[in-house]
């Protein structure tokens, strides 16, 4: 199933699927998370754009960013109020990239021209394939599509561009045999090991003398 985290999240609670993929922070009182990877989100500028002139010593070649060397600090962040008024493809308010992506221009007093919101990520990067405007994605989508598309790349400068991808499980729910080997698959053989919950996360409840002990 796809849909929005808020979607998903009752959909996992409620035990109508059994693992979750998403970038969210999720509490870890309700859900068991298993790390999948980290990625950063990048700006993508149609090409046509005649503001990727001005703004050629941030550019990044897709290579760069296939292989991870971009994230140097030999590879300068671009400065967002270079952009000046480029129309901007945002996602929807519920999404994690649009809040990051908010932020981000907040934090260099840089108010985005945004132009459209649709749902999905996929659905802005083929926007901006187009030529419609700029938008932020994951890195990891510049490197899932195997072909060239005219599109520009620039690095953000925020650690709000950095973001962690988990599975996540409904806490105290059983674990089959099948979720277990498909984390495995999914994650290695230690996939199925979730993340530590931190001590003061913890629920906590009583043991048989009545004293309050750690779940």
């Amino acid at each position: 199933m796809e849909g929005t985290t808020s979607q998903l999240t009752d959909k996992l609670f409620s035990e109508e699927i059994d693992l979750l993929i998403d970038n969210s922070e999720m509490d870890d009182k309700n859900y068991d998370k298993y790390y999948y990877s980290t990625e950063r989100i990048v700006l993508a500028v149609p090409s046509g754009f005649e503001i990727n002139q001005e703004l050629n010593q941030y550019r990044l070649s897709r290579e760069s960013i296939e292989s991870g060397a971009y994230q140097s600090r030999e590879f300068p962040e671009l400065p967002l109020p270079l952009l000046k008024k480029t129309p901007f493809i945002f996602l929807k308010e519920e999404n994690s990239i649009y809040k990051r992506g908010v932020k981000m221009c907040s934090r260099q007093n840089y108010t985005p021209n945004i132009i459209l919101k649709p749902d999905q990520v996929i659905t802005a990067f083929n926007m901006a394939s187009k030529g419609m405007g700029a938008t932020f994605i994951p890195d990891a989508l510049v490197s899932s599509v195997p072909f060239d598309v005219p599109l520009c790349y620039y690095k953000m400068d925020d650690g709000l561009a950095i973001r962690n991808v988990y599975f996540y499980k409904k806490r105290n729910k059983y674990m089959t045999k099948a979720m277990e080997e498909f984390l495995k698959v999914s994650l290695g053989k230690n996939g199925a090991m979730p993340v530590p919950v931190p001590a003061a996360e913890r629920p906590s409840g009583k043991d048989h003398a009545g004293r309050t002990k750690e779940a």
